[in-house]
């Protein structure tokens, strides 16, 4: 449910951003407009404001000389510091003379020390470009410690961060360095190139940067519906910042907005992920935008007899186009050297050793602890509403549009009832619910529990005590309902095909695709904790003035929430909740699932907010970011008499 819910929002967006496009290529002046909007959205979502006034601080490693090129290892730095390792190989024949042009060569998701950098480097050293490769954040390359794509990239989005930023800030400091540099000619600009990842960061950077003349992707663009929408493919952060796809970001808009720059789009005939038919489809929406720019001859696109790689055949592909398109030269001659394929270098060659930190995880841990002091107080019930709301969009509007009851079954001195409440199209919320056998008005207890409905109701748990289902004595006893919110209980989802890779989990693909579209899953499980209480506190015989919302685990934030932004709550039960969000964003190894990261929450608000704000709130064995209970919140109190004695 949750995935296919979340494929039918990706598509519907991803197909109004084709509309927008395929209108923006009627004219010329409405598609350069459209396009100035791409380049805009890109250097939003990566906020980099600032970045080219940070001091570079370049130091030379180490010097390596071989037959054809020179390798210069040097560290620059980017990001708030953090150092960039990299190589510059140099042309090392008669042939050519400096000033020399230069390629920037981010890696993808692979160390620089690998076949798809060096070797490729060292083609365009041979045909008398300088290039320099630097390694991307994480995936086992020096720059590893703190910048896990998968965890250390999630994280970023709860501080308002797209990991992208990342990448792209070590390109655009790889241009400000290149720029130091005596024997480069900056006169004419540079190009990049990259496969992958690194495909990736030369369309973005191309995009930030007029300084780029020529960008040549590899491997890597695809449409976005097609991949990792329908594939459901389980990406990388950095490829789903937030908010990606309510704005015209696709990978065919990018590359489609670089036009008139000379761009080279190569791909693997055997790429197995990005495949042909889709990197086809691809290039024949790029090659409208050349023609409408009267620039036709400027994009071109080469399907390589190859899998996922950047091999030396396609760098020579890259020199000839370059050649003839950025240096205005055909018919340049090259050294002897350059048709014949290169001997990998020693990866010792290649090391610069960069300080391990900062990185992505101090980073974002650090912005947690300053959001911490500079967000706004939620002293007051407008305060509070507005901040849930603003990281909640739609929560006012929410409502149970349809209810399915099953037949009620009588349990001692309750009625037991399955339901499927469905606050939105696509979604289905499965519900329990007992219901006294006592007279009214009853007041209510709402739980959301993210292990499922029944975790908390069956072998006579604290809900169904409380619920009083054995008490013939009492007096009166509360409704109770235990509601599992999307993607929990028996709505968790399956997991699919490329839930094989070690990188992937059935919360990863949901968590990213929501985040892209600006609408993290804890929020929709908001939305869906809020109608569920609106539905109920509808019905006939309640008191809805005597409401408890219960939450345990995430289902405890969610219980938070909600409660923020109802008008009558008499109190909340957080039982094995997350102390804050903040200690899960510095938490080495968080102990909570991805969409504990939403989007800019640490923005607004947090759980210790969230506590001091709402009036009655017990929080029972609250867990460390780590998952770990905190030995002062085992308190005596038990939920049941805390509940009844309210």
């Amino acid at each position: 449910m949750v995935r296919d819910h979340l494929c039918r929002r990706a598509l519907s967006a991803l197909a109004r951003n084709t509309r927008a496009r395929n209108k923006a290529l009627q004219d010329r002046k409405t598609f350069a407009r459209w396009s100035r909007k791409v380049r805009r959205n890109t250097a939003a979502i990566l906020d980099l404001t600032g970045l080219s006034d940070h001091p570079l601080n370049p130091r030379l490693v180490s010097r390596h000389e071989y037959s054809h090129h020179v390798t210069e290892n040097v560290i620059f730095e980017s990001v708030s510091g953090w150092e960039v390792n990299g190589s510059v190989f140099i042309p090392h024949d008669p042939l050519y003379a400096p000033p020399y042009p230069a390629v920037v060569v981010p890696c993808g998701h692979s160390t620089k020390t690998g076949d798809n950098y060096q070797l490729v480097c060292q083609v365009f050293a041979r045909a008398g470009f300088i290039a320099i490769t630097f390694d991307t954040p994480g995936q086992g390359t020096e720059k590893n410690p703190g910048n896990d794509h998968f965890l250390d990239g999630a994280r970023c989005y709860a501080v308002g961060h797209n990991s992208q930023r990342y990448f792209v800030a070590d390109a655009l400091r790889a241009l400000d360095y290149l720029e130091t540099r005596k024997d480069v000619n900056r006169e004419i600009g540079f190009a990049i190139t990259g496969v992958s990842g690194g495909g990736h960061t030369s369309i973005w950077t191309a995009l930030l940067d007029p300084r780029i003349r020529l960008s040549a992707p590899v491997c890597c663009a695809t449409p976005l519906a097609e991949h990792p929408v329908l594939d459901a493919y389980a990406t990388c952060a950095e490829g789903l910042p937030i908010g990606r796809f309510t704005h015209p970001l696709d990978d065919v808009e990018q590359m489609m907005a670089l036009a008139p720059t000379p761009q080279l789009f190569m791909a693997g005939a055997a790429d197995e992920v990005m495949t042909s038919a889709m990197s086809q489809q691809l290039a024949d929406e790029v090659t409208a935008a050349y023609a409408q720019t009267g620039t036709p001859h400027h994009f071109a696109f080469r399907l390589e007899p190859s899998g996922h790689a950047y091999t030396p055949d396609m760098a020579r592909t890259f020199v000839r186009f370059a050649d003839q398109h950025w240096l205005q030269t055909p018919t340049r001659p090259h050294s002897t050297a350059f048709d014949a394929d290169p001997d990998m270098m020693p990866a010792e060659h290649l090391l610069c050793r960069p300080a391990p930190t900062p990185n992505m995880f101090t980073i974002s841990s650090a912005e947690a602890a300053r959001l911490r002091t500079v967000r706004p107080k939620l002293d007051s019930p407008r305060a509070l509403h507005d901040a849930v709301a603003a990281v909640v969009p739609g929560v006012d509007q929410v409502r149970v549009r349809e209810v399915r009851r099953g037949n009620r079954q009588t349990a001692w001195c309750a009625d037991v009832e399955e339901l499927l409440l469905k606050p939105e199209p696509g979604i289905r919320l499965p519900t329990t619910a007992l219901w006294p056998l006592r007279p009214g008005p009853s007041p209510l207890v709402v739980m959301f529990d993210d292990r499922g409905r029944w975790a908390s109701l069956q072998q006579s748990g604290w809900l169904a005590q409380v619920s009083r289902f054995l008490d013939r004595e009492a007096a009166q006893a509360p409704v109770v309902m235990s509601v599992d919110l999307r993607g929990w209980g028996d709505s968790r989802p399956a997991p699919t095909a490329y839930d094989l890779a070690g990188w992937s989990g059935p919360d990863r693909w949901p968590t990213y695709m929501a985040n892209a579209l600006n609408d993290g899953l804890l929020g929709q499980r908001v939305r869906d904790a809020v109608a569920s209480v609106r539905w109920l506190i509808e019905q006939p015989n309640v008191d809805a003035a005597r409401l408890v919302i219960a939450g345990h685990g995430m289902g405890a934030i969610v219980a938070l929430m909600a409660a923020a932004v109802l008008p009558t709550v008499a109190g909340v039960v957080c039982l094995e909740g997350p102390q804050s969000i903040e200690s899960a964003v510095a938490a080495e190894h968080p102990g909570w699932p991805l969409d504990i990261f939403h989007p800019a929450i640490l923005r607004h608000l947090d759980v210790p907010d969230l506590i001091a704000a709402l009036p009655n709130v017990l929080c029972v064995n609250t867990r460390d970011g780590s998952g770990k209970v905190i030995a002062s919140s085992a308190t005596p109190v038990n939920p049941v008499d805390w509940v009844f004695s309210g």
